[in-house]
């Protein structure tokens, strides 16, 4: 993953979902779905206007970033003496919506 930097002099206040979503590469349906889900940092004016602060995308990005790169090292090892979740499928439960779904991880 690659960080821009955020030059403040030509940088917006703040962004909007669909320039958010082309600065990261990803679809408007996505961004708005990271930012409904309090994923993405954003700021909610109305029902219908959600922006985000171009400095919290950065400190956002920054995190994933940092927490991205340490991933590995970061999982506590099973009994086995393999890193929790480094490999196989698991289960994850949607609680709120009572759903659940075979994940696999990687």
């Amino acid at each position: 993953m690659s960080i821009a930097v955020v030059n403040h002099a030509t940088t917006p206040q703040l962004l909007t979902i669909p320039e958010v979503a082309e600065l990261l590469g990803i679809s408007r349906v996505r961004c708005y779905e990271m930012a409904a889900s309090g994923e993405i940092p954003s700021i909610r004016l109305s029902a219908r206007r959600i922006r985000v602060q171009p400095a919290a995308l950065y400190a956002w990005l920054t995190e994933r970033a940092r927490l991205s790169a340490g991933h590995h090292d970061a999982r506590p090892a099973d009994e086995t003496g393999h890193a929790r979740g480094s490999a196989g499928t698991g289960r994850a439960s949607n609680t709120a919506a009572g759903q659940s779904r075979d994940v696999v991880s990687v």
